[in-house]
């Protein structure tokens, strides 16, 4: 975890150096019919988007998640909390371009639905709502752009849990789930084509 952030802070340092010579123009920032594809960083989470621009300013913005964990008896966790966590989660939504006094730095407000499933040895949970992102990217060229956004995320779904117990039989239990979170900024690398 602790490399993934050392590269992301690296990156972050060395890419405006290596492309400061390259100026991105008014005319060439993305338009109707661009194409990009995105990948982020968070704190527990990475991912990836595509998004189709229909105008220089909004674009239509499909995604993915994925996380997967892994926790053994050797960690000095009782067999029974020992495993495997999943967690998968899809979103589609708009991302809109606002302009600045630059035109290489556009702050960006989204938002839209996202679906999420999550599966533990004991517990599965799926969940669907909506999300809200707010943040800036930084065109370092015409075609890449670096940048982060926080996100707030508010969800209904379902916990189903299984209790295995000595004597070799099991019971599962299901609760309703109503969920509100928020992430700190994610770092993300995008390609416009």
């Amino acid at each position: 975890m602790h490399k993934r952030r050392l590269a992301a802070a690296l990156s972050l340092l060395i890419t405006p150096v290596i492309v400061h010579a390259q100026q991105a123009s008014h005319d060439s920032m993305p338009h109707a019919g661009t194409w990009a594809a995105e990948v982020f960083l968070g704190n527990a989470v990475s991912g990836a988007s595509v998004l189709r621009f229909h105008s220089p300013k909004l674009a239509l913005l499909f995604g993915a998640e994925f996380s997967l964990s892994h926790v053994g008896e050797s960690d000095g966790i009782p067999q029974a909390l020992s495993g495997t966590t999943t967690n998968v989660a899809a979103r589609l939504g708009l991302r809109s371009y606002r302009g600045s006094s630059t035109n290489r730095l556009r702050p960006v407000v989204g938002g839209g639905l996202r679906n999420s499933y999550s599966k533990t040895p004991n517990v599965q949970l799926w969940s669907a709502g909506a999300y809200g992102e707010l943040g800036a990217m930084y065109f370092l060229t015409p075609h890449i752009s670096l940048g982060g956004t926080g996100e707030l995320q508010a969800s209904y779904g379902e916990r189903k849990q299984t209790i295995f117990f000595a004597s070799g039989t099991s019971q599962s239990t299901k609760q309703d789930v109503v969920t509100a979170s928020a992430s700190l900024m994610r770092v993300m690398l995008a390609v416009y084509f």
